[in-house]
């Protein structure tokens, strides 16, 4: 047997105080609140079942089969998939054909996949998808009223005035994560490391797999979405290796700082922590503590958060 042991790198920092690097004064404006209110509304709008015919902007739930020369192929198959008339995620000419079909209604669809398709055996061929509408949905623009505020689900937001306010503290928020961003970047270029490749790779098999949740919470599997963003696994990797580098240099830097600095966070401050977090998302301690992955992982979080806020300090 041979085994293959990668060891955490040594981690050199040249300098990470006194870098001059402070925050932008931030000034929140009507405007903006309005805007990201819009985003709300338009992220909560509700889906209607209504009759008649797919029209463009309804979602169509359908089933779908694909044939390639009277046989069915790998991935081209699905049930009850809410496709978005005119998002132009599904092959070029899908949607499009789509469009009048009444609910209930079944047909077949005549497509040919991209020259440049991921998978060999279809770029270019021409495809049947046997297609049924089993349900037709369309928009409809919410209100700023007591039911959507109990979707939004925000704690003590109920009325327009609150949730302006708390619009303006996520937007204060996204700009001190991107000030924070700039921090880290610039202390990055005082640090020198050699990181494994084994190392970025497993960062990367994280990224894949919390992108994977995020597209089943669409109801989309990881193989529909490769058919027809025509890339592949190796492909979405390639994408996620600069963030997944980034992340483990991040992570690296800022463990070697809290060495340096001999920052530490005891049992009781994780303990007390992990109560308010389970309070906050109303749960029950134990349970929050297995889904954030116990209370080291807390532990580790608060000394990360310390390590930043110390950086903040020392680089006005």
């Amino acid at each position: 047997f041979t085994f293959k042991i990668i060891t955490k790198p040594e981690v050199k920092i040249k300098n990470y105080k006194g870098l001059g690097i402070k925050p932008e004064e931030i000034k929140v404006t009507k405007d903006e609140i309005d805007h990201e209110i819009g985003h709300l509304l338009e992220e909560y709008t509700e889906l209607v079942t209504k009759e008649g015919e797919v029209k463009n902007g309804d979602v169509a739930v359908i089933d779908f089969e694909g044939f390639k020369d009277g046989k069915p192929f790998d991935g081209g198959k699905g049930e009850n998939y809410s496709l978005e008339i005119g998002s132009n995620t599904f092959i070029p000419g899908f949607e499009e054909q789509v469009i009048g079909m009444k609910t209930g209604e079944e047909k077949d669809l005549t497509v040919s996949f991209p020259e440049d398709y991921g998978v060999e055996d279809l770029k270019g061929q021409p495809v049947i998808f046997k297609v049924k509408v089993n349900e037709i949905k369309e928009k409809v623009t919410r209100e700023l009223d007591k039911e959507f505020f109990e979707d939004l689900a925000m704690e003590g937001v109920d009325s327009k005035e609150t949730l302006e306010k708390e619009v303006e503290e996520n937007i204060k928020a996204d700009n001190e994560n991107k000030y924070i961003d700039h921090l880290l970047e610039e202390v990055a270029k005082n640090v020198e490391v050699d990181i494994p490749q084994e190392m970025v790779d497993e960062e990367t098999t994280r990224l894949l797999g919390r992108f994977e949740q995020q597209m089943a919470m669409q109801g989309i599997s990881l193989d529909i979405y490769y058919q027809f963003t025509k890339s592949s696994e190796e492909d979405l990797r390639k994408q996620m290796d600069k963030e997944a580098y980034q992340n483990v240099l991040y992570r690296l830097m800022l463990e070697e700082i809290m060495n340096l600095e001999k920052i530490e966070v005891s049992q009781e401050e994780a303990s007390k922590e992990a109560e308010e977090l389970a309070k906050k998302y109303k749960m029950d301690k134990e349970d929050f503590l297995k889904q954030f992955g116990g209370l080291e992982m807390i532990q580790y979080d608060l000394e990360m958060h310390k390590v930043i806020d110390l950086l903040k300090e020392l680089n006005k």
